[in-house]
């Protein structure tokens, strides 16, 4: 992977300043430090480093320290990787809970439609014997149809 870039900024530069990074178990690259002229006469020093991605998300804290020459004091800023929330990463759990539904419910609906419950209902009765009769190439037949019994409300 690429390395991650940080820079440390100082706004307001008007004499020499040593900049110096440390970031845990990393001897940092260092680039060189870009000197800006605003309009109005001030300078901003960009100090940039680099070190290896995967130091930066560990969730080191990497320190930048600015001392200045003319007075000897100094200023200290820490960074450390915070991962955003992604789109992605939100959605994952939206993603499998809706997986899991779809693995659920196709396998029932399959075995519903195969095989549907027979709850309240009657066992089947066997067909009763039909007499035919076939006269001149008429086939009669005697159908017996027993009366419907109305069903109690529940």
């Amino acid at each position: 992977m690429d390395p991650a870039h940080l820079a440390c900024v100082i706004r307001g530069v008007s004499n020499l300043v040593w900049v110096s990074w440390h970031v845990p178990g990393e001897e940092p690259a260092q680039g060189l430090p870009r000197l800006l002229e605003a309009s109005d006469g001030s300078l901003t020093l960009i100090h940039d480093i680099s070190i290896p991605w995967a130091s930066w998300t560990s969730g080191a804290t990497v320190t930048c320290e600015v001392t200045f020459n003319s007075s000897g004091s100094s200023v200290t800023r820490h960074a450390v990787y915070s991962a955003s929330p992604s789109a992605p990463c939100v959605m994952l759990p939206v993603v499998a809970v809706g997986s899991a539904l779809l693995l659920v419910t196709v396998p029932l609906s399959l075995i519903w439609i195969h095989c549907p419950p027979r709850w309240g209902s009657r066992p089947r009765e066997a067909a009763p014997h039909i007499s035919q009769e076939n006269q001149d190439g008429l086939i009669y037949t005697e159908l017996a149809f027993k009366p419907l019994t109305p069903h109690k409300p529940r």
